[in-house]
């Protein structure tokens, strides 16, 4: 009987062992670790990141940066390594977690390329940016910057009578005024995710970065 009790014991200590494997420690996605496989075929939830820098009245340069990627390894949700085959109209190159690339706008001001995976199976991204890139307008003695409205959206800069930025979200507004005397800065700053990009409709894009406009 004590022999039982004991082998009952142990089995419950072990199975909360590896149930507490695949609770995540680190946040909303659920991911405990880091897989022990590289992936080579697609999985549910990719993120992906956009940086853009955009000087006054020139052409911005745009960074691809491939993030963190959740799928399921063995017991627990986990981080992972991938390789796949990117494809844009002028590239073509292997990429791997935490790569980042320069990428060129089209002539629509998108950026479009492809993920295939080692089946073959392509999915395939289209993000507009020509809206980000062209969000303000010098009206007189100020300018009229556009809030984005695909995906929660927020833009900060320096302003007069606040020792922090200003902060505006597009909750708040459609739009914002801001000046364009030296108490402002020249430039803002932006975020804007986008949920359900690609193909697939699976995966999240964290669009960023900085516009000078005077």
């Amino acid at each position: 009987m004590f022999r039982n009790l004991f082998l009952i014991g142990f089995s419950f200590i072990l199975c909360f062992f590896f149930f507490s494997c695949g609770i995540s420690t680190g946040g909303g996605d659920g991911a405990s670790g880091t897989c022990r496989n590289i992936l080579k075929v697609h999985p549910k939830n990719l993120k992906l990141s956009i940086s853009l820098d955009c000087p006054y009245d020139s052409i911005c340069d745009i960074k691809l940066f491939f993030d963190n990627m959740v799928y399921s390894d063995s017991l627990n949700s986990c981080y992972g390594d991938y390789n796949y085959l990117f494809v844009a109209e002028k590239q073509r190159l292997k990429i791997h977690r935490f790569e980042e690339i320069s990428i060129a706008l089209d002539s629509e001001e998108h950026i479009r390329f492809s993920l295939l995976d080692e089946t073959n199976t392509e999915k395939y991204y289209d993000v507009d940016l020509s809206k980000i890139i062209h969000s303000f307008e010098v009206v007189g003695d100020s300018v009229k910057i556009d809030m984005l409205s695909a995906g929660f959206s927020e833009i900060r800069m320096d302003c007069p009578s606040s020792w922090e930025r200003c902060r505006f979200q597009d909750s708040d507004y459609e739009y914002v005024m801001v000046g364009i005397d030296s108490t402002w800065s020249n430039s803002f700053v932006f975020d804007q995710y986008l949920s359900d990009q690609s193909s697939m409709k699976s995966d999240s894009i964290h669009v960023y970065g900085k516009i000078i406009f005077r």
